[in-house]
């Protein structure tokens, strides 16, 4: 390894520190440039040869690097550079150059020298009396054990938070014999039998306390496993985008911490509610539906769980495999519950629609709801009832997307055309500008320019044309449907009225009328 590569591995984290040096202690002058004894960056980078006792030449081959492993540097013993991770170190020879030491102990004994920087991350560093160190010490995350005389000859920077690097230490068997084998629990590990017992009493507790959603969700698996695998992969990608967008906002940053929650709620109904089902499959509950047989049957299945989270590589593949099942699960039963206790209105058969009082002859073929020709007056100037007109925009059929996203962009080309014109407008006005015009025109027209071109209206749940309030509640509820990366205009694609969320909201609808229909 080149002396280069060395000083950006071995000195990155204690140079960070270094940066502070004038606040910490007073630098010392730099040395003249013209000065002979000075030298020259090249040569300062080139390591020194060093005889060692056999008479053999040590250079920058010479470092060690030891990962999950201890490594001690012997009395009489050189070495370039020395850099261990998750492990300790231990130094009674020399140490031409950089002494790094991450996430373990670093022990100098009586006939330690470092030559150049000394740094522990998330460790301790026990000196000895009689050891030296001629170049910075830095200890981040832990403690420094030395004698009350020892002055490394430069500066000493000790940053604590020594719980933190204690606990992290803590973890470094279960990283290395757990984690990167593929298996969550590491059997000769108290603290992790610790863990089980806790996560099984709160497991136990959401059973107890939330057995019908527990049951619902167990359900569920049983009858669509594949398809509660495939939502809980689903949801579990787009979980991630989905707060960071809502994040980004203003109004979405509010909902966060709420959405947070309801996934983690949604996730421990869904691990409870597999463990469960993996209990009855093994030991079928039969005709008995009582909270003491579900109980069982939870803790059949958790035995065999923690079993196999034991195993490597399998252990990995089970727990993510029971978390994305779970899940899927739950969001899959939570929707059905929701459909049961709010269940779509029925609409009536749609009947072709009156014909209207008109000032000529002149009809049009339009269609209901359900796709078939309907010959319905058109008229030449307004209705003489508003109701009358009501009725015939409720027989309209509603719009399709395509259409809605056609008179959306001709909207947005307009407001971005007027931004263009009016070189005094700052462009990141565009979206107050594209909300305050849709707003103006529903309010004035119930529709938009590019709803006249598409023929769409905006109506109410009665028929009638929207008005400011209606208006400024679909706005609003727009910034929501286009903030969820667009999942709320989305939603026309699945809906059985084609609305998207902020329809919803509002409590409207958008029609497709005629060409020769009047604004």
């Amino acid at each position: 390894m080149s002396r280069r590569r060395r000083a950006v591995m071995a000195a990155v984290l204690c140079a960070v520190f270094c940066q502070a040096a004038p606040v910490l202690s007073q630098a010392p002058p730099a040395p003249s440039p013209s000065s002979p004894a000075s030298p020259s960056p090249e040569a300062a980078q080139q390591p020194a040869a060093v005889e060692a006792p056999d008479g053999t030449v040590l250079r920058s081959k010479d470092d060690v690097i030891r990962v999950a492993a201890d490594y001690a540097l012997k009395a009489g013993d050189r070495a370039h550079d020395l850099v261990v991770v998750m492990g300790n170190a231990t130094v009674d020879g020399h140490v031409l150059g950089d002494l790094v030491v991450v996430l373990g102990e670093a022990q100098l004994g009586p006939g330690a020298v470092v030559d150049g920087d000394l740094a522990v991350i998330g460790g301790t560093l026990h000196v000895t009396a009689g050891a030296t160190t001629k170049r910075q010490v830095v200890v981040v995350a832990g403690s420094l054990d030395a004698p009350a005389d020892f002055a490394p000859q430069g500066q000493q920077v000790i940053i604590g938070f020594k719980g933190l690097g204690d606990a992290i230490r803590g973890l470094l068997p279960w990283l290395t014999r757990g984690l990167l084998l593929g298996r969550p629990i590491v059997p000769d590990l108290p603290w992790v039998w610790a863990m089980v017992g806790i996560l099984f009493v709160v497991y136990l507790g959401v059973l107890l306390i939330f057995e019908r959603p527990v049951r619902l969700a167990a359900e569920t698996l049983t009858a669509t496993p594949l398809r509660s695998l495939v939502t809980g992969l689903g949801t579990l990608l787009a979980a991630g985008p989905l707060l960071l967008l809502l994040a980004a906002s203003v109004v979405g940053l509010l909902v966060v911490p709420f959405a947070a929650c309801a996934l983690l709620a949604t996730g421990l109904v869904g691990k409870v509610a597999a463990n469960t089902w993996l209990g009855a499959r093994l030991l079928p509950e039969g005709e008995e539906r009582s909270r003491l047989t579900l109980a069982r049957s939870f803790a059949i299945g958790c035995v065999v769980l923690i079993l196999a989270y034991m195993v490597p590589v399998l252990g990995s593949v089970v727990w993510a495999s029971t978390s994305a099942v779970g899940l899927g699960a739950s969001v899959l039963a939570f929707v059905s519950a929701y459909r049961r206790e709010n269940p779509p209105a029925e609409r009536a058969p749609l009947l072709p629609p009156p014909a209207l009082p008109v000032s000529d002859d002149r009809t049009v073929a339009g269609q209901d709801a359900r796709g078939w020709s309907t010959p319905f007056a058109i008229p030449g100037a307004l209705p003489a009832a508003s109701s009358s007109q009501a009725a015939v925009l409720l027989a309209m059929p509603h719009a399709a997307f395509a259409d809605r996203l056609a008179a959306f962009a001709l909207d947005c080309i307009l407001v971005a055309l007027f931004i263009y014109m009016m070189s005094h407008i700052d462009g990141q006005a565009f979206v107050p500008l594209l909300l305050a015009y849709r707003f103006v025109f529903w309010t004035w027209k119930g529709t938009t320019v590019g709803g006249i071109v598409c023929q769409l209206r905006v109506i109410r749940a009665d028929g009638n044309l929207v008005g400011p309030g209606e208006a400024m509640v679909r706005s609003l509820g727009s910034i929501f449907s286009f903030g969820v990366l667009g999942l709320g205009c989305l939603w026309i694609l699945r809906d059985a009225d084609r609305q998207a969320w902020h329809d919803k909201i509002a409590g409207t609808f958008v029609v497709k009328v005629p060409r020769q229909w009047p604004v």
